[in-house]
Parts: structure tokens; C-alpha cells; sequence
């Protein structure tokens, strides 16, 4: 029988390996909808998927009252959406994953000071290559003039941003884990999620579409559904700093 731990890094594992691909299936979208539109159907159609799940199943709705924590969660989390999108139009897809890990040192770094998580030498020694690789994709070793100049370096700053709020979902999620299922938890921070995205979206853009350009979109939902429910579960089984 599989341990909780070892469920809980392979959840993790999961996770990243399609966040790996993300930024790619993004580019993709973008050349027939706009970020906004991405954005908004991505995070509304995984509320409704998981509602839909858990109504189903039979699991209690944790709607009743409502914790000020996942309110924060869910505005960070459409922002985390946005930034990201929107960044990855300035900069290369490559660049934008390898950014993005700056939200991982930013959790290791919360999961210690926060959340009383334990700090190793591997966390450690990845938290210093994590701050390396960013560094370098950044800066790119242009001199500053240039480096101002280049839409990929506010591209990247955007990129930056977003792994910022998302820290604020990773430590949100793993506080209300602590009261609720993943499940439920997860259900409390992409409703207001998905309202902010409905709200605070521009004017949505939409060019000639295909049948291709909808499947793209429906991996699109996927990529956002499936890491939050792997790393929701994840977060219930081993260190968020960990995962």
C-alpha cells in the first residue's frame, strides 16, 4: 500500500510535469483568444468541474461561512492567472517556467517561517540554484539601459509577480487543509477565483476559431483543474516547502 508521503510527492511529481508543459499549450491558445478569456474560462470551468464533482460524490459543500483566508487565496490565485498570461505574451515560454519556479523558493521559504515547516540541505541547495537560474534569465547580461528597453524583461517581471501571489494559494491552501478536505478547500478559494476573473477581465478577444483551437482550450481547463487537485491533495500528505 502506497504511504501518504509517497502519495503526496507523486502528486507533487505530477504536477510539475504539467505545469512543464503549460506555457507552451498557452502560446497556443493565445494566437486565437486573449489572455483575459483564457483566464476567465479556465478558472470558472474548474469551479464548476469540481462543484460538480463533489455535489455528485456526495461530499459536503463548504459554502456556509466563509474563511477571510481563501477569499485572499482566490483573489491572489485569478491574479497569479493573469500576470502569468500576460507576462508570457512579452516573454518565451521556456523562460516564463523557469521563472516561475521563483514561487517554489518563495514556498520553502514561507513553509519555514510560516508554517514551522523544516529546513534541509536539500531544500536548501535548491532554493540557491532556484535564485541562480532566475537571476541569469532575467538579467540575460545585458547592461541596464538595454535590459529596460526589452518587452521580454517586463514579460519576466510579470512572471515574477505571478509566482509571488501564487504563494499566497500554496500557503492558503495548506492552512485550510487544515479544517477542511482538499476538496472543499480548494472549492473556497477558486470560487472567488473565478468571480475576480469574470469581474476584473478586460474585453475578451476572440479570433477565427477551430476545432483545434477548442481542444487546445479544453487542455487549457485541464492544466488548471487537475495540478490544483494533485497539489491540494499533496499539500494534505507531505511539507508544502516539500512539494
Amino acid at each position: 500500500m502506497v504511504s501518504g508521503r509517497t502519495e503526496g510527492v507523486v502528486l507533487a511529481i505530477f504536477t510539475a510535469l504539467i505545469w512543464g508543459f503549460t506555457p507552451i499549450m498557452m502560446k497556443a491558445g493565445l494566437l486565437a483568444f486573449s489572455g483575459s478569456l483564457i483566464t476567465s474560462v479556465r478558472l470558472v470551468a474548474s469551479f464548476v468541474i469540481l462543484f460538480s464533482y463533489v455535489k455528485l460524490t456526495g461530499g459536503t459543500l463548504p459554502f456556509r461561512s466563509y474563511p477571510r483566508l481563501a477569499i485572499a487565496a482566490g483573489v491572489a490565485s485569478a491574479a497569479n492567472y493573469f500576470l502569468f498570461i500576460t507576462g508570457l505574451e512579452l516573454t518565451t515560454a521556456i523562460s516564463s517556467e523557469f521563472i516561475f519556479q521563483f514561487g517554489t523558493i518563495l514556498m520553502v521559504l514561507t513553509g519555514v517561517m510560516l508554517l514551522h515547516e523544516r529546513m534541509n540541505s536539500v531544500k536548501a541547495l535548491g532554493t540557491v540554484m532556484s535564485v541562480a537560474g532566475v537571476w541569469v534569465i532575467v538579467w540575460n547580461g545585458a547592461d541596464l539601459p538595454e535590459l529596460l528597453g526589452q518587452s521580454s524583461f517586463f514579460g519576466n517581471l510579470l512572471i515574477l509577480a505571478a509566482a509571488g501571489s501564487w504563494v499566497i494559494y500554496g500557503y492558503s491552501q495548506v492552512v485550510l487543509n487544515r479544517n477542511h478536505s482538499s476538496s472543499q478547500a480548494l472549492l473556497l478559494i477558486l470560487f472567488p477565483a473565478a468571480m475576480v476573473s469574470l469581474l476584473a477581465a478586460p474585453t475578451y478577444k476572440v479570433s477565427s476559431v477551430d476545432m483545434i483551437d477548442l481542444l487546445v482550450l479544453g487542455v487549457l481547463i485541464l492544466t488548471a483543474l487537475v495540478p490544483y487537485v494533485f497539489l491540494a491533495r499533496s499539500f494534505k500528505r507531505i511539507e508544502s516547502s516539500t512539494a
